[in-house]
């Protein structure tokens, strides 16, 4: 989450182009705790930046965190093999983070 997404796509391109047997796992925030205007999501990022360890990556979670995800990991050459969130997602409620694993196309 540290990292900025070009870093990001640099680094799982990256691993997709020199291992056709690579399987990734991370964890990454999506858009929507950090838009919120609730206290702990307003202090966390202070926290961080204070820490020298800012948020600079999430995925976006509209229409749903798994199909943006996907469609990211796709663009890196990935397939998203699985997605464990935090919370369940429905219509009025996103995904705020998620544990993902992927494997090289």
């Amino acid at each position: 989450m540290s990292l900025d997404r070009v870093a990001v796509e640099d680094n799982l391109r990256k691993v997709a182009s020199t291992s056709k047997c690579s399987l990734v796992a991370f964890d990454y925030y999506t858009t929507t705790p950090l838009d919120l205007l609730a206290f702990f999501w307003r202090i966390a990022p202070a926290g961080t930046r204070a820490n020298s360890e800012p948020i600079k990556f999430d995925i976006v979670s509209t229409p749903s965190s798994r199909k943006c995800l996907a469609e990211f990991l796709r663009s890196c050459g990935f397939s998203l093999s699985e997605q464990r969130r935090l919370r369940n997602e429905t219509e009025g409620q996103r995904a705020w983070s998620s544990f993902v694993t992927a494997i090289v196309n």
